[in-house]
Formats: C-alpha cells, structure tokens, sequence
C-alpha cells in the first residue's frame, strides 16, 4: 500500500483545557466560554510577543509575512493571534505589552471617533462584519475576539471597554457575535491558504468547521436566536459563508494526499512534443490548478486567462469530448475564488466543470450560460444548473461537430428557426475583428483582447473566408435578419455588425433605425442606450458615405438632458470623437457646450459625477469643448471640498457625489485628514488630468490636494498645454 502524507498537527494551546470561570455572569463572559469550549485558542500561559505571521489576502491568496503581537508556545514555532487561531510563527521576537497594545487602540480609536463626530454632526458609529484576515489579527483592529481573549486574560476592565467600543454591533446576540467572527477568521485563513497552495494550513483552517457549523446552529437555536432568512422565512444558518466547506475541505485533502506537481506556464509549454490525446488529457488533469484572480469588485474571475484554459482552447474540436465529459462528472475545485465584495462574508471557490466550461465556450465559440448578476457564475448554479447547460452543450455539438466556425455562423443566419439572439451571435462572430480576441467567461463580465495594428492597417472579420464564396449571400440574410428585429438593442447590434460587413448594403436599414430611434427618442424609456445607438450607428452612416448623418445626429443630441447619457457616454459622443472638425460637428458643438446648455458646467455643487465623465472622453479636437473646459479651468469659485486619506488617495466632496479618487503623485507634504476648498477649476483639472494620463497624453501634472498656489500655477501650465493641444 503507499505511504500517505502525514499533516503535522498544530499544538493546542496548553491551557485550553484548563478551568476557567468569568469574575462576573455577563451575556459576554457567557459567550465567550462556550466559544473556547468549543475550541478557540486560548492565551493564558503563554508570553505576549512580538510574531511574524504569513497572512492570506482574497484578492490574491496572499502568502506575505505581516508583523503583529501575540502569544507564543513553548518552542517559538507557533503562536495565537488576536482572532483565536493557532499559526506556524515565520519569527518570533521581544516580549509585548497587551495593556500598551490595548490603551494605545482605544486611544487612537477614540481620536478617530471624536474627529467623525466633529466632521459629520450627528454621526452614529457602526461597525460592519470586518473579513480581512490581516484586520483580525492586527493589535489596532476594534473586534468582538479581542474582547473574549482579554476576558480571557483576566483583563476584565480592558475586556468590557473592547465590547463597549464596539457600539451597535453589540446589541444583538454576543455568542453569534463572537462565534461568526471566529469561524470566519479559520473560514477565511483556509480559504486563501487554499489559493495559494499551502493545503496544510488550509487543512488546519478549515478541518473542524464542518461540526462547529452544526454546534454553532445549536446553540444559537438555544439561544434562540432568529435565524430567519428575510427573503423566504427559511431557517439559515449562523454562519451562512460555510455552505459547502465540507466539499472544499474533502477537496483540501485530495490534494494534500496527491501532491500533483504544478503545471506552470513553461510546464505547459513543454507538453508540445507529446501526441495531442495525451496532451489534452495532461491539460484537463491540471484544470484544477487553474488559479485566476477576480480582477475587481463588483467583478469576476477572469478563468479564459489561466494559461491551462488557454492551452486548452489552443487545443481546438480534438479537445472538446473530453472537456464535455470533465463538465458533466468532475467533481473537483480549482484554486479560483469569486466573491461579491472583500468586505462581504461570502466566497466561492470555483468548480473544474466551471473551467472546462470556459474552455468549450472558446472552442465552439459559443455561449451556452448567462449570468444575471455580477455575483452570478457556473459554480453558484449547482448540479442543476450544470445538467442544463451540459444538455445545450451536447446538443450543440452533435449539431455542428466538425463543421468550420464561419460556415456554422453563415447556416445560423440561414436557419429561419433559429431567434433573433442566435443571429445577432452568428453575425457579431462573422464580423468580429480579426486581432480582437474574445476571452470566453463564466461570469456576467465579457473581456476581450487586441492585437496592435501597423498605422493605417485595418483589421479583416473573422468570417472573411466567407467573402469569397457567398459574399452577397451574407448581406442578403443580414438584410433579411434585420428586417425581423424587434428589439431595439438586438436590432441596434445587428445593425453595426451589418454595416461591418457591408456599409453600403446596409445603409438604407441603418439610416432607417437611426431616424426612426432619434422621432422616437422623446417617449423612449431607456434613453440611455437608444441614445448609444444613435451615436454608434451615425459613425457607420458617415463610413457608408451618408452626408447627412452628422447633422441628423447634431440635431438630436442638442434635445438631449445629461442625466439621459449616464453610463453611455463614450457611444453617445462617439461622433464627435471621430470627427472632431466637421462641419456639423462644429456647428453642435458651439450650442451644445455654449452659455445657456444643460450640459454645461460638466461639473458643479449639486451635479452628478456621471456628467463629469465627459471630461474623460478624448475631445479635445472639438473646439467648442475645448474653449468650455478652458473658461473652466479659471473658475476659482469653490464647489465642495478635498479631504486627504493618504499620500496618493483623496475623498472628494460635494453636494452632489462623494468619490475617493488616487492621486498622482503622491504629495509627502500634505497631512491625513487635512481639508481643503475644492473648487471649480480644480475638479476640471483633476478629471481632465485623468483622462490624459488614460490616452497617455503628457500633460502636466496636476494635484488636487496642493497647496492654492502651486494648484494655480498648475493650472496656468495645463491651461496653456490645452490651448495648444
């Protein structure tokens, strides 16, 4: 028989079993003995000192040693931290002081207070669920586990001024209180020990939730403490993030005992010389190494950007039958996890079907799921949500196996049953640029990728081959398609990829939706995107040749109010970005950025942030924008105001909108918490300066949190580079 892997067992802590009784009955000291009856590390015995731990991080698995102060056992191997878990020590260091620790958080934790109380007048505090591992064990960090290892301790006083701290969150249950925050702490840590690979700790973290969740329950319902769910009335659980643990940890433990080295990118690489069978079977054996991060929040995890779902897609129709058997039964994880926010307690580790999914999508260049929210994706779905998209798999490719890509797309158009979302796929596909990569996603969140053209180059469509066969037949069935379309923002999209293929065929149709969407415009109830529309669809009208196009455009937009544009921006101006000096362009712009529009200022006390977005758009060939913007940036009239929250991050006010913003560079003499007049001139400067750094324009420097003068003098010089531009 092989030899299994031994784990090495964490100590427990030598006091843990050690009688222990609270000097007073209170709803704390009641709680905070069942949770270290229950297993939470216990302090007392050990020396205080300053330790050296390996923390995780969600975003992306973390593995850095962070510095703090805890309670070290014999041997200087291992020590608790501040959230009641037992770590490997990276280093173990002088004797701490947990009094000093204690008086200089409430010190500074009462500054911080009294300073919001100061700024905003009838502030209340409120402490939300912390989830960062770093934040739990940090000696600054006000935490309901603080307040039950001080009790602990013995440090009553200290132990009830914690609790105080901790204002509202307080006011219900103490025992779910503390318990949630503990089974999070070990829930987290295993987690991201689980991202990164260190599967020993992540076995430690994670090896006893499975019964504290249903002892956790217990006791709650002992407590009677309402677990009903708001939405159903169902009974949830205590801990609700610890749906499906015990899967990851059975997954956490395959794993420890299979020790499969990692196939890394050079790793994949050097599979090139095997036969292709053996080849895609090395592949979808690594897909649960696939590692991507989420990439932002809300966001999603990028899993067609793994190098192993990429070799797999490299791998073509050969690669498919066996990625469809691995999504039907592979029960496996990857190391991928997608959350909603990191401050929310919630967080899904993605399943290998989920990556052998991505990997179909890109081959057949289909999509056969679609996500409704930005939390949604594969995984979430479950058993049934994989058997329905397995069955659109399998019927898609007993339809099309071993048929060319451009020919499936020409049939799909050809096919009369096929819905009108089936053709605007079909024609998108044939239309799409030839160096645009799309990267296959399981998520609501499509990227794609381009691939840099010589100057003057255009890119060829992707169902270019089908030019030289059936040309005209194409256009005939985009006509034909489009003619059927009764959705506005189906019809918008078939009609651009339409004039893609044929300006000058679809030019009557695009002309015809673009007058018929500008009369209907007024009564429209998403304003936002048929404006969209009509921007995109003026650009193809001028490509085709229509003269009119420009001023059919100009005359809409000066109609429009800006909270219509919203989040559209880019397309509603894509005209005038595109041509800036033509005549009718000219002739909108001067009364659409003139005296007396409602688009004008971009930015003001009250306005929106979504309407300053305009000064991000590249239209700076535009002369009328550029005389407003100029006028501007000498308007020294104060509109809200600029509060330091670091060297390179400030928090913007106004009446309007509160945004925290990065800055550019960093300035080492302004202070945290310094407050400043934020004035016309400077927001006009601080967005224009954005956008330039976007384009890569080098302009000069601009820094909202300056001094009055040296922001004055920046604004002659960037003033000067406008006029210029």
């Amino acid at each position: 028989m092989p030899v299994m892997p031994q784990r090495t067992e964490y100590p427990t802590a030598p006091a843990q079993k050690k009688p222990w009784s609270a000097a007073s009955q209170t709803p704390l000291s009641i709680a905070a003995t069942k949770v270290f009856e229950q297993g939470m590390a216990d302090p007392r015995t050990l020396a205080y000192r300053e330790i050296e731990l390996v923390l995780g991080d969600v975003w992306s698995g973390g593995g850095e040693p962070v510095k703090t102060h805890g309670w070290v056992m014999p041997g200087d191997a291992y020590a608790i931290g501040w959230n009641g878990l037992v770590y490997r020590v990276k280093s173990a260091g002088a004797a701490a002081d947990v009094k000093a620790d204690m008086n200089a958080l409430f010190a500074a934790d009462d500054a911080a207070m009294k300073k919001q109380r100061e700024e905003n007048p009838g502030w209340t505090p409120h402490r939300f669920p912390a989830t960062a591992e770093a934040f739990y064990i940090s000696t600054s960090s006000v935490t309901p586990l603080k307040a039950a290892l001080l009790l602990r301790l013995g440090e009553d006083a200290l132990a009830q001024r914690m609790w105080t701290a901790l204002g509202d969150a307080t006011k219900g249950d103490a025992y779910q209180l503390i318990s949630q925050d503990w089974l999070w702490s070990s829930y987290d840590r295993g987690v991201t020990a689980f991202m990164r690979g260190d599967d020993d700790l992540a076995i430690e973290s994670l090896r006893s939730l499975p019964w504290l969740s249903k002892a956790v329950d217990a006791e709650c319902d002992a407590r009677h403490v309402d677990r009903q769910s708001r939405n159903d009335k169902s009974t949830t659980p205590c801990a609700p993030f610890l749906e499906g643990v015990e899967e990851l940890l059975q997954e956490v433990q395959r794993r420890f005992v299979a020790r499969t080295p990692r196939l890394d990118p050079q790793a994949v690489a050097a599979l090139a010389p095997l036969p292709q069978a053996e080849r895609i079977q090395k592949l979808i054996a690594a897909l649960d190494q696939v590692s991507a991060r989420q990439w932002g929040q809300p966001g999603g995890v990028a899993l067609g950007e793994d190098h192993i779902v990429r070799a797999l897609i490299a791998e073509g129709e050969p690669a498919v039958e066996p990625l469809i058997a691995v999504f039907e039964s592979d029960m496996r994880l990857t190391r991928s996890v997608q959350f909603w926010r990191d401050f929310a307690r919630n967080r899904s580790v993605i399943a290998v079907y989920e990556a052998a999914y991505v990997a179909l999508s890109g081959i057949l260049d289909a999509s056969f799921f679609e996500a409704v929210s930005t939390g949604d994706h594969l995984t979430a779905r479950g058993v049934d949500g994989r058997r329905a998209v397995g069955a659109k798999i399998r019927e898609h490719w007993a339809k099309w196996k071993g048929v060319t890509l451009d020919e499936r797309f020409y049939r799909t158009l050809q096919d009369d049953s096929a819905t009108p979302a089936q053709w605007l796929t079909a024609a998108m596909s044939i239309t799409q640029p030839s160096n645009v990569q799309v990267i296959p996603s399981s998520n609501v969140f499509v990227t794609s990728m381009s691939t840099p053209l010589a100057p003057g180059q255009k890119p060829t469509l992707k169902g270019e081959a089908l030019r030289t066969k059936n040309a005209r037949s194409v256009s005939s069935l985009l006509e034909k398609r489009l003619r059927t379309m009764n959705d506005p923002r189906l019809a918008c999209s078939f009609a651009q990829s339409f004039a893609t293929w044929d300006g000058a065929a679809a030019l009557p149709q695009v002309t015809s939706l673009t007058q018929s969407n500008i009369a209907g415009y007024a009564a429209a109830a998403d304003k936002g995107s048929l404006g969209a529309c009509i921007g995109t669809l003026t650009n193809a009208r001028v490509d085709a040749g229509d003269t009119v196009a420009l001023r059919d455009y100009g005359q809409w937009l000066l109609h429009t109010k800006p909270d219509e544009g919203t989040y559209n921006l880019e397309q509603w101006f894509a005209p005038m970005i595109a041509h800036p000096t033509h005549a009718d362009i000219a002739s909108t712009a001067t009364t659409f950025f003139g005296a007396g529009s409602s688009w004008v200022p971009f930015i003001s006390a009250k306005a929106s942030y979504t309407q300053e977005r305009i000064l991000e758009l590249p239209l700076w060939k535009v002369a009328a924008f550029k005389k407003h913007v100029i006028a501007e940036l000498s308007d020294k009239k104060k509109i809200g105001t600029v509060k330091v929250r670091g060297p390179d991050n400030v928090e913007i006010k106004t009446e309007g909108f509160t945004s925290s913003r990065g800055v550019y560079p960093p300035d080492p003499d302004s202070r945290v918490g310094q407050i400043t007049d934020l004035r016309m001139c400077d927001e006009y400067a601080l967005t224009l300066g954005s956008a330039f750094a976007h384009y890569d324009i080098k302009a000069p420097l601009f820094g909202v949190q300056w001094s009055t003068q040296k922001k004055d003098r920046a604004l002659v010089e960037l003033t000067t580079f406008l006029e210029k531009l």
